[in-house]
């Protein structure tokens, strides 16, 4: 008799070499609709499995504060993924895209713990104006090496700076070179990281999302969509968890108007219309990337889904049929 356990198996290559970004936050009407925190991070790692177990790489522009953030669920879940397929990625799955004013605003020895905790499977990417700034990662957890590098990743050909801890970090030309830009305006530098992860990255993935408490002009989710179609850039939107997602899959018409929760009285409300009216008028240009009646029906299925299992087969259904 063979008691041994099967061997975990091999990470897939069917999306070696793309991108997904992943939208999350904390919804208004999470509670409202009866789902915890902790739900909502089951919901990332039913979504996240799909693409990770084929090797796609995950894209997030979230916070570094060190508290309860996404930025840090999705790193930690990356990693538990490629440990128990007994992977190590020979390149990090997770790069965590960071607004120029943010990295500036982040104190160095804060951002040393950080790039601590994204080890070995996250790396930080700085954004600008021009494009990505800089790369930013951690050796492992418990080392004090830091590997650092002008613009998107660490290629073969990057020239690389490797120094030792908060004081190699304070001397890397890499790091004064991001320190020594002009800080931009918060709202433009955040427009300014959207554009580039949606330039970047391979297709965009909506889930939950604020309608209040954002500082642009519209909300973040909102914009994050709209730069995804301009782009022209497959965009997958789970409205059957609520948040603001679950509005603009009503704005792109993937869910009835019927569907919508009742909005709270908010300051921000005629903001927040405003980015939904701006996809309302981008759907036909949305629809005519999906000419496929079927692959149509699944983004529809993915909108209204409120099952996880539903959830994590649909879309990774559409993400490798799209993308690989």
């Amino acid at each position: 008799m063979n008691d041994r356990l099967p061997a975990s198996p091999p990470v897939g290559q069917r999306l070696a070499g793309r991108m997904v970004a992943v939208s999350i936050s904390v919804a208004d009407d999470q509670a409202r609709m009866g789902y915890t925190a902790d739900y909502m991070d089951r919901v990332l790692q039913a979504i996240l499995l799909p693409a990770v177990t084929e090797g796609a790489t995950i894209a997030y522009g979230g916070r570094i504060e060190h508290e309860h953030n996404y930025t840090l669920v999705l790193s930690s879940q990356l990693g538990e993924a490629y440990r128990r397929m007994e992977q190590r990625p020979g390149r990090r799955p997770f790069v965590h895209f960071v607004a120029l004013h943010r990295f500036q605003a982040t104190a160095p020895a804060q951002l040393l713990t950080h790039l601590r905790t994204l080890a070995p499977y996250g790396e930080i990417w700085v954004t600008g104006r021009d494009g990505v700034l800089a790369s930013f990662a951690a050796a492992t957890p418990e080392q004090s090496a830091l590997s650092a590098c002008q613009g998107p990743g660490f290629g073969a050909d990057a020239a690389l700076d490797i120094v030792q801890g908060l004081d190699g970090l304070l001397a890397c030309p890499t790091y004064a070179a991001v320190m020594a830009q002009a800080a931009p305006d918060p709202s433009e530098s955040f427009t300014q990281m959207r554009r580039q992860m949606a330039a970047l990255c391979h297709a965009r993935v909506l889930v939950g999302g604020r309608s209040t408490g954002f500082s642009g002009p519209i909300s973040g989710l909102c914009e994050e969509a709209l730069a995804t179609l301009a782009a022209q850039r497959p965009l997958f939107v789970l409205g059957g968890f609520g948040g603001a997602s679950r509005d603009i899959a009503i704005a792109l018409g993937l869910l009835d108007a019927n569907a919508a929760v009742p909005a709270l009285a908010s300051p921000d409300r005629e903001r927040y219309e405003a980015g939904l009216a701006m996809l309302r008028a981008a759907r036909p240009s949305w629809q005519a990337m999906f000419p496929d009646a079927a692959v149509a029906e699944r983004l529809r299925t993915l909108a209204r889904t409120e099952s996880l299992a539903d959830a994590s087969r649909i879309l990774g259904g559409l993400v490798i049929g799209l993308l690989a």
